[in-house]
């Protein structure tokens, strides 16, 4: 009657508790520690797959852009700069328009930052680089409304930024403007 004692079973509930403290509690513990690392882990594979879906979709759509689009955007916004082309472009426009040029100068790089880039620091927008002119002409009226409108349609961009109109005694109009253009280099 040894195995029914009292004692016995004392000492054997002793044992499973000893047992299920030093033995299952810690493994109950490492169970739960790793079925959250795979709940974290199927987690962050869910977010991987909607970002390369997402990156699937745009390169789909890049690829959809024609040759001819991207030649045209490659114009339009350049990756490098040549001031002696440009100049020699807002040259070609001035002498189409019959002005009159007293000034054709180059005036340096100007980085382009928005309110919204630079606020929202995480996300790394690249932003093209501006290019100064100064370009001071001597026209009439009806010559200068023309070389704006050349300006207008002109291969790659051409803003102008500041606008200066004065009278002259002969009838025409000395004209300065700050055209700036963009290049990603």
């Amino acid at each position: 009657m040894i195995g029914n004692s009292l004692i016995t079973q004392i000492v054997v509930a002793g044992l499973a508790i000893g047992i299920i403290i030093t033995y299952i509690q810690p493994k109950i513990t490492e169970i739960g520690v790793l079925q959250d690392n795979i709940a974290k882990t199927i987690e962050e594979l869910d977010n991987v797959n909607e970002v390369n879906q997402k990156l699937a979709i745009v390169v789909s759509q890049a690829g959809a852009i024609s040759s001819n689009d991207k030649l045209a955007l490659s114009i339009f916004l350049p990756e490098s700069f040549d001031e002696l082309k440009v100049m020699k472009d807002l040259e070609a426009v001035t002498k189409e328009a019959g002005v009159i040029v007293s000034t054709l100068s180059y005036g340096g790089e100007d980085m382009l930052a928005s309110a919204e880039t630079q606020e929202l620091e995480t996300e790394a927008v690249e932003l093209p680089t501006g290019h100064n002119f100064l370009l001071g002409i001597s026209s009439s009226y009806e010559q200068m409304k023309h070389l704006l409108l050349l300006l207008e349609r002109n291969e790659y961009p051409l803003d102008i930024q500041n606008l200066t109109i004065n009278p002259t005694q002969g009838g025409l109009l000395d004209v300065s403007l700050d055209i700036r253009t963009y290049s990603y280099k």
